[in-house]
């Protein structure tokens, strides 16, 4: 029996896919008939996941692929993680005719945990928002962050994160998170191309080190970018450790960039290596 495998989800042009807790039904898979294909989990703790993430030995993590005209994920969590000492390279690839949408703490991730090299994400849809919290907090709690809705490439050992790749119209985070943090090595970079770009009510785009490693690079070519709200920077590239070597580059192609109540663009270094860039072209800011 195989630990790892790759996973492939398509439905035709119009059909719909979703992940949830609020469902009564689970089913497996469902061929392109029109039909909607849906992983759902009516427990009130096991939520409708995706996890190709080889729990049994050093094989490492599998693949998603996910193709539909319509994504949506509540409270639920789509990952391909690599774990301690493991081999190959996870990678999520989504690309959505229509509309994605994460909702109460929806996650998907391609963390690494130990010394390898973490997984990729890429995501493709005409537009993607993250919205609501898992749990009501305020921005100032610990918490706060964690209940976000949530891609990120994270690295939690002395490997290193893995990229974050998207192309929409329009991406929301009205509040949500898209992140490569790193504890020890390299964290990934983000690179975003859309039409418009709102960050708002705690909604993040950031790269950071926590260790001896190398904050990734931000870039985003958008005609409008909006942040507001940034309680902990909208867009940030942190190196956060005495230790690390220094912070990635932050690069924003706009037509229109606004900045309102908070919103925040930071770039800084707290360890023996320099902070990065902040390159930003607008026509308007």
């Amino acid at each position: 029996v195989p630990t790892s495998f790759d996973l492939q989800v398509s439905s035709v042009a119009k059909g719909e896919i979703k992940l949830s807790q609020l469902s009564q039904k689970r089913q497996g898979h469902i061929g392109s008939d029109g039909n909607p294909i849906t992983f759902w989990d009516g427990s009130p703790v096991e939520y409708g996941n995706l996890d190709v993430t080889n729990y049994e030995d050093l094989e490492g993590a599998g693949q998603i692929f996910i193709r539909g005209g319509q994504f949506f994920l509540e409270q639920a969590w789509v990952f391909a993680d690599t774990l301690d000492n493991q081999l190959g390279r996870s990678s999520i690839d989504i690309a959505i005719d229509g509309n994605m949408e994460m909702v109460r703490g929806a996650r998907i991730t391609a963390d690494n945990v130990g010394n390898s090299q973490g997984g990729r994400i890429t995501i493709k849809a005409n537009a993607l928002k993250l919205s609501e919290q898992s749990v009501d907090v305020d921005y100032k709690s610990f918490e706060f962050i964690n209940s976000l809705s949530t891609i990120a490439t994270n690295n939690f050992g002395s490997g290193a994160s893995g990229d974050i790749r998207i192309d929409t119209g329009r991406l929301e985070l009205n509040p949500g998170a898209i992140l490569s943090a790193s504890e020890a090595g390299d964290s990934g970079s983000i690179k975003i191309n859309a039409t418009e770009v709102t960050a708002r009510e705690g909604g993040l785009i950031s790269t950071n080190n926590l260790g001896f490693g190398r904050t990734g690079d931000i870039t985003i070519h958008a005609n409008n970018i909006s942040l507001s709200e940034g309680y902990y920077g909208s867009i940030a590239a942190a190196a956060l450790s005495p230790d690390s070597i220094g912070a990635g580059d932050i690069t924003l192609n706009t037509a229109a960039l606004s900045m309102t109540d908070k919103g925040v663009i930071d770039n800084r270094s707290f360890g023996v290596g320099n902070a990065g860039s902040i390159n930003i072209t607008a026509h308007t800011a």
